[in-house]
């Protein structure tokens, strides 16, 4: 049961990176907070590296990287413009639905079919989200679900768990042709190469704008890097997606953040929504 304190050290360090990059981004654009994460985190992951070693690749390794880096690239840009464009406790809940959408990628990929309970936890999901913008059901049945895709956050996050229902299931993929630190490493030394070369070409970043910025992207760089990291060393003390299950509890916390810190309103039905969506993860990944 040890597993369970990195486990949930991991989603406390997600959560906290979320936290400070929308404050972050009240000075800097969303494509610089993506790059701090990417680029600040890869050395941590180096490091761990370092003393693992590198293990024997299969051979779908190097296909599989290259498509889940370019994927993983485009979901970090819309994850934190989302987060930069609403709320937390409107945006961070919509990752509940990567779960969901791995159940039709991972029958296609992996050929894993998950078992009737998965349904209920598709269900659990989206009353989850529903419960988010209840209150607008005066104006008709279907109106929570209409209100919230008319936010910009959560419609670009429900996007970013469209992507992480596919490099979800090629990470693990990467995984079981490699080993969970390699192809971890492998997956941001990767996208850091890719995102770099593409920011600076089009000079979405400028090295100015990371040096009059340098504490806030740190920030950035080292908590997604705890996060990272704690969530690894829970993996190799229990099954995966036990480990991922108690890290999505970020969504929570992250909620709970936004309530804190940027004075977020609507607790009651927010809180209720989220608990519902982790439910729902909780039912799709042990379960199913």
């Amino acid at each position: 049961m040890f597993w369970f304190i990195p486990a949930l050290f991991a989603a406390f360090s997600e959560a906290t990176k979320d936290y400070v990059s929308k404050r972050a981004m009240k000075n800097v654009s969303h494509y610089l907070a993506a790059w701090a994460l990417l680029t600040l985190t890869l050395p941590f992951l180096l490091i761990a590296l370092f003393f693992v070693g590198i293990p024997a690749l299969g051979p779908l390794f190097f296909i599989t990287l290259i498509a889940n880096s370019v994927v993983y690239m485009i979901s970090i840009v819309l994850y934190m413009k989302a987060i930069s464009k609403s709320p937390l406790s409107l945006t961070l809940p919509m990752i509940a639905f990567t779960p969901v959408l791995m159940l039709i990628t991972g029958p296609l990929i992996l050929g894993e079919f998950p078992k009737t309970i998965g349904i209920l936890g598709i269900t659990c999901v989206v009353a989850g989200a529903y419960v988010l913008k209840v209150k607008d059901i005066k104006k008709g049945l279907l109106s929570p679900f209409i209100s919230l895709v008319k936010e910009r956050g959560p419609l670009l996050m429900f996007f970013v768990a469209f992507l992480w229902g596919f490099t979800a299931v090629t990470a693990k993929l990467l995984v079981t042709q490699s080993s969970p630190i390699f192809a971890m490493t492998s997956i941001y030394f990767v996208t850091t190469i890719l995102f770099t070369t593409f920011v600076f070409l089009t000079k979405k970043v400028k090295i100015k704008d990371i040096s009059k910025n340098l504490k806030n992207i740190v920030e950035i760089g080292f908590f997604m890097s705890l996060s990272e990291m704690s969530l690894v060393y829970a993996f190799t003390m229990t099954l995966a997606v036990y480990a991922i299950a108690v890290k999505r509890l970020s969504i929570l916390i992250g909620s709970l953040y936004g309530f804190k810190f940027f004075k977020e309103r609507e607790v009651i039905q927010r809180i209720s929504g989220s608990l519902l969506m982790l439910l729902g993860i909780i039912l799709i990944t042990i379960y199913s």
